[in-house]
Protein backbone atom coordinates (compact mmCIF):
# COMPACT_ATOMS: atom_id res chain seq x y z
CA UNK A 1 0.00 0.00 0.00
CA UNK A 2 1.21 3.31 -1.13
CA UNK A 3 2.06 5.97 1.70
CA UNK A 4 -1.39 7.49 2.58
CA UNK A 5 -1.52 11.59 1.97
CA UNK A 6 -3.78 14.01 3.83
CA UNK A 7 -5.83 15.94 2.18
CA UNK A 8 -7.90 18.40 4.05
CA UNK A 9 -10.98 19.45 2.26
CA UNK A 10 -11.07 23.55 2.39
CA UNK A 11 -13.79 25.68 3.93
CA UNK A 12 -13.72 27.64 0.83
CA UNK A 13 -13.83 25.29 -1.74
CA UNK A 14 -17.45 25.04 -0.57
CA UNK A 15 -20.19 26.48 -2.60
CA UNK A 16 -23.49 25.16 -1.12
CA UNK A 17 -27.07 26.47 -1.85
CA UNK A 18 -29.04 24.58 0.76
CA UNK A 19 -32.74 24.08 0.79
CA UNK A 20 -34.93 22.73 3.47
CA UNK A 21 -38.35 20.26 2.51
CA UNK A 22 -41.08 21.44 4.85
CA UNK A 23 -44.26 18.81 4.97
CA UNK A 24 -47.00 21.16 4.23
CA UNK A 25 -50.72 19.23 4.18
CA UNK A 26 -49.49 15.90 1.93
CA UNK A 27 -47.09 17.69 -0.01
CA UNK A 28 -43.61 18.23 0.40
CA UNK A 29 -42.40 21.69 -0.71
CA UNK A 30 -38.79 23.34 -1.08
CA UNK A 31 -38.15 26.68 0.34
CA UNK A 32 -34.08 27.72 -0.54
CA UNK A 33 -32.30 29.13 2.37
CA UNK A 34 -30.35 32.47 1.84
CA UNK A 35 -26.62 32.92 2.93
CA UNK A 36 -25.31 35.48 5.61
CA UNK A 37 -22.10 37.40 5.84
CA UNK A 38 -20.29 35.84 8.64
CA UNK A 39 -16.97 37.44 10.34
CA UNK A 40 -14.93 34.35 10.61
CA UNK A 41 -14.03 31.95 7.79
CA UNK A 42 -15.15 28.92 9.02
CA UNK A 43 -18.71 29.37 9.67
CA UNK A 44 -21.59 29.51 7.81
CA UNK A 45 -25.06 31.15 8.27
CA UNK A 46 -28.39 30.73 6.20
CA UNK A 47 -31.70 31.97 6.23
CA UNK A 48 -35.57 32.01 5.27
CA UNK A 49 -38.54 32.31 6.79
CA UNK A 50 -38.64 29.42 8.65
CA UNK A 51 -35.55 27.94 9.97
CA UNK A 52 -31.81 29.62 10.55
CA UNK A 53 -28.68 27.66 9.55
CA UNK A 54 -25.73 27.52 11.38
CA UNK A 55 -22.24 25.61 10.74
CA UNK A 56 -18.90 25.40 11.54
CA UNK A 57 -16.15 23.70 9.71
CA UNK A 58 -13.44 22.21 11.81
CA UNK A 59 -10.08 19.98 10.96
CA UNK A 60 -10.26 16.45 11.95
CA UNK A 61 -6.33 16.30 12.90
CA UNK A 62 -4.71 13.88 10.46
CA UNK A 63 -8.33 13.19 8.33
CA UNK A 64 -10.10 15.75 6.95
CA UNK A 65 -13.29 18.66 7.49
CA UNK A 66 -15.81 18.11 9.66
CA UNK A 67 -19.18 20.66 8.80
CA UNK A 68 -20.87 20.57 12.47
CA UNK A 69 -24.86 22.44 12.33
CA UNK A 70 -27.70 23.32 14.11
CA UNK A 71 -30.86 24.31 12.74
CA UNK A 72 -33.64 26.76 14.30
CA UNK A 73 -37.38 26.76 13.95
CA UNK A 74 -37.54 30.89 13.80
CA UNK A 75 -41.62 30.56 12.27
CA UNK A 76 -44.11 31.53 14.51
CA UNK A 77 -45.63 28.24 14.81
CA UNK A 78 -44.41 24.58 14.69
CA UNK A 79 -42.85 23.35 11.32
CA UNK A 80 -42.78 19.66 9.97
CA UNK A 81 -39.41 19.38 8.65
CA UNK A 82 -39.14 16.43 5.84
CA UNK A 83 -35.39 17.30 4.72
CA UNK A 84 -32.47 19.39 4.58
CA UNK A 85 -30.38 19.19 1.16
CA UNK A 86 -27.19 20.79 0.55
CA UNK A 87 -25.82 20.84 -2.94
CA UNK A 88 -22.45 21.59 -3.76
CA UNK A 89 -23.88 23.73 -6.67
CA UNK A 90 -19.99 24.35 -8.15
CA UNK A 91 -19.56 21.30 -9.99
CA UNK A 92 -16.53 18.50 -8.84
CA UNK A 93 -13.73 20.64 -10.18
CA UNK A 94 -12.64 21.61 -6.93
CA UNK A 95 -12.57 18.24 -5.07
CA UNK A 96 -11.89 15.88 -8.29
CA UNK A 97 -10.17 18.13 -10.74
CA UNK A 98 -7.45 15.73 -11.14
CA UNK A 99 -10.02 12.79 -11.91
CA UNK A 100 -11.04 11.36 -15.29
CA UNK A 101 -14.41 10.77 -15.19
CA UNK A 102 -14.68 7.59 -16.83
CA UNK A 103 -12.26 6.31 -13.80
CA UNK A 104 -14.79 7.34 -11.25
CA UNK A 105 -16.26 4.91 -9.18
CA UNK A 106 -18.73 5.44 -6.20
CA UNK A 107 -19.52 3.18 -3.32
CA UNK A 108 -23.02 2.73 -2.96
CA UNK A 109 -23.46 1.60 0.95
CA UNK A 110 -26.67 -0.06 1.92
CA UNK A 111 -29.93 0.69 3.87
CA UNK A 112 -29.56 -2.52 5.72
CA UNK A 113 -28.14 -5.80 5.41
CA UNK A 114 -30.46 -6.97 2.83
CA UNK A 115 -29.92 -3.90 0.73
CA UNK A 116 -27.74 -3.40 -2.34
CA UNK A 117 -24.34 -2.48 -1.25
CA UNK A 118 -21.83 -1.78 -4.37
CA UNK A 119 -19.45 0.65 -6.56
CA UNK A 120 -21.12 2.43 -9.55
CA UNK A 121 -19.29 3.99 -12.47
CA UNK A 122 -20.69 6.67 -14.27
CA UNK A 123 -22.74 4.21 -16.99
CA UNK A 124 -23.87 1.70 -14.33
CA UNK A 125 -28.05 2.48 -13.76
CA UNK A 126 -28.52 1.45 -9.85
CA UNK A 127 -31.52 -0.67 -10.52
CA UNK A 128 -34.68 -0.38 -8.37
CA UNK A 129 -36.80 -3.66 -7.86
CA UNK A 130 -40.55 -3.24 -10.09
CA UNK A 131 -42.00 -5.73 -7.37
CA UNK A 132 -42.69 -3.05 -4.28
CA UNK A 133 -42.40 -5.81 -1.96
CA UNK A 134 -38.70 -6.23 -2.25
CA UNK A 135 -38.20 -2.68 -1.93
CA UNK A 136 -40.27 -2.62 1.28
CA UNK A 137 -37.83 -5.49 2.61
CA UNK A 138 -34.45 -4.61 1.08
CA UNK A 139 -34.32 -0.64 0.57
CA UNK A 140 -35.18 2.55 2.05
CA UNK A 141 -38.13 3.71 0.63
CA UNK A 142 -37.24 7.41 1.20
CA UNK A 143 -34.02 6.80 -0.85
CA UNK A 144 -34.13 3.94 -3.27
CA UNK A 145 -32.10 3.06 -6.20
CA UNK A 146 -32.76 6.23 -9.10
CA UNK A 147 -32.67 3.22 -12.01
CA UNK A 148 -30.37 6.27 -13.73
CA UNK A 149 -27.00 6.24 -15.23
CA UNK A 150 -25.12 9.03 -13.38
CA UNK A 151 -27.57 9.72 -10.28
CA UNK A 152 -26.22 7.51 -7.41
CA UNK A 153 -27.19 7.78 -4.15
CA UNK A 154 -25.27 6.29 -0.31
CA UNK A 155 -26.76 5.76 3.24
CA UNK A 156 -24.33 7.43 6.03
CA UNK A 157 -21.57 7.73 3.76
CA UNK A 158 -19.80 7.06 0.08
CA UNK A 159 -16.20 6.97 -1.53
CA UNK A 160 -15.35 8.06 -4.92
CA UNK A 161 -12.99 6.84 -6.18
CA UNK A 162 -10.28 7.32 -9.20
CA UNK A 163 -9.70 3.79 -9.88
CA UNK A 164 -6.92 4.45 -12.07
CA UNK A 165 -5.21 6.45 -9.06
CA UNK A 166 -6.59 4.92 -6.10
CA UNK A 167 -7.19 8.19 -4.79
CA UNK A 168 -10.50 8.81 -3.45
CA UNK A 169 -12.93 11.56 -2.03
CA UNK A 170 -14.68 10.41 1.16
CA UNK A 171 -17.93 12.16 2.22
CA UNK A 172 -19.46 10.01 5.60
CA UNK A 173 -21.96 11.32 8.30
CA UNK A 174 -21.06 12.19 11.75
CA UNK A 175 -22.03 10.84 15.53
CA UNK A 176 -24.69 10.41 17.32
CA UNK A 177 -26.89 9.61 13.99
CA UNK A 178 -30.17 11.17 14.84
CA UNK A 179 -31.11 11.91 11.33
CA UNK A 180 -30.53 9.49 8.32
CA UNK A 181 -28.00 11.13 5.96
CA UNK A 182 -27.77 10.68 2.28
CA UNK A 183 -24.76 10.79 0.00
CA UNK A 184 -25.82 11.39 -3.77
CA UNK A 185 -23.55 12.15 -7.18
CA UNK A 186 -25.29 13.43 -9.85
CA UNK A 187 -22.82 12.97 -13.08
CA UNK A 188 -22.80 14.24 -16.80
CA UNK A 189 -19.93 12.84 -18.40
CA UNK A 190 -20.12 15.61 -21.17
CA UNK A 191 -19.94 18.64 -18.91
CA UNK A 192 -18.46 17.52 -15.65
CA UNK A 193 -19.20 21.27 -14.25
CA UNK A 194 -22.44 20.62 -14.16
CA UNK A 195 -22.09 17.14 -12.03
CA UNK A 196 -22.47 17.82 -8.43
CA UNK A 197 -22.61 16.30 -4.96
CA UNK A 198 -26.00 16.60 -2.41
CA UNK A 199 -25.86 15.88 1.44
CA UNK A 200 -29.54 15.12 2.32
CA UNK A 201 -30.46 14.78 6.44
CA UNK A 202 -34.10 13.28 6.41
CA UNK A 203 -36.02 14.39 9.58
CA UNK A 204 -38.86 12.05 8.74
CA UNK A 205 -41.31 14.97 9.04
CA UNK A 206 -39.93 15.33 12.41
CA UNK A 207 -42.43 18.10 14.38
CA UNK A 208 -40.13 21.12 15.48
CA UNK A 209 -42.07 23.76 18.05
CA UNK A 210 -40.97 27.52 17.37
CA UNK A 211 -37.96 28.46 18.96
CA UNK A 212 -36.38 24.68 18.86
CA UNK A 213 -33.16 24.09 17.75
CA UNK A 214 -31.68 20.86 15.73
CA UNK A 215 -28.40 19.82 16.55
CA UNK A 216 -27.63 18.16 13.61
CA UNK A 217 -25.51 15.07 12.75
CA UNK A 218 -22.27 16.44 11.10
CA UNK A 219 -20.40 16.06 7.39
CA UNK A 220 -16.75 14.52 7.34
CA UNK A 221 -15.13 15.12 4.11
CA UNK A 222 -11.34 14.20 3.26
CA UNK A 223 -9.26 13.08 0.43
CA UNK A 224 -6.88 10.67 0.57
CA UNK A 225 -6.10 6.29 -0.34
CA UNK A 226 -9.03 4.67 -1.16
CA UNK A 227 -8.45 1.51 1.93
CA UNK A 228 -6.53 3.83 4.08
CA UNK A 229 -9.25 6.52 4.02
CA UNK A 230 -12.33 4.51 5.69
CA UNK A 231 -9.99 3.52 7.76
CA UNK A 232 -9.40 6.48 9.22
CA UNK A 233 -12.97 7.56 9.00
CA UNK A 234 -14.34 4.19 10.96
CA UNK A 235 -11.58 5.14 13.43
CA UNK A 236 -12.70 8.71 13.77
CA UNK A 237 -16.25 6.94 14.07
CA UNK A 238 -15.19 4.32 16.97
CA UNK A 239 -13.64 7.34 19.07
CA UNK A 240 -16.03 9.97 18.43
CA UNK A 241 -18.88 7.48 19.50
CA UNK A 242 -17.02 6.10 22.43
CA UNK A 243 -16.84 2.24 21.26
CA UNK A 244 -14.82 -0.67 22.98
CA UNK A 245 -14.64 -3.39 20.53
CA UNK A 246 -14.59 -6.70 22.62
CA UNK A 247 -11.74 -9.07 21.94
CA UNK A 248 -13.27 -12.05 21.29
CA UNK A 249 -16.28 -12.16 18.71
CA UNK A 250 -19.20 -12.67 20.97
CA UNK A 251 -21.44 -15.72 20.74
CA UNK A 252 -25.51 -16.50 21.49
CA UNK A 253 -28.27 -18.25 20.29
CA UNK A 254 -30.39 -16.46 17.46
CA UNK A 255 -33.94 -17.07 16.46
CA UNK A 256 -33.40 -16.27 12.80
CA UNK A 257 -29.87 -19.03 12.83
CA UNK A 258 -32.10 -21.45 14.53
CA UNK A 259 -35.21 -21.75 12.75
CA UNK A 260 -33.68 -20.15 9.31
CA UNK A 261 -35.69 -22.16 7.03
CA UNK A 262 -37.51 -24.25 8.95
Amino acid sequence: MKEFQDYNILWDQIEVSPSVQIKVGIKRKNYPLTRQFTSKKNQIYFVNQFIELKGTWNNLPGFGSLLSLELTNIFHSSIRLARLVFPADNGLDDFLKDFDPANISFLRNGYQSWSTTRSYRIKDKPLRSWLVYVSLTSSNMANLPSNTAGNISSEMYSVITDISKDESFLVGQAPPFNQFFYVRLILNEKKMDKSHFEFVHDFGRKMILPGETLHLDGIVMAKGETIELQRKYFSYLKEASHITIPEKNIKGWSTWYYYYNK
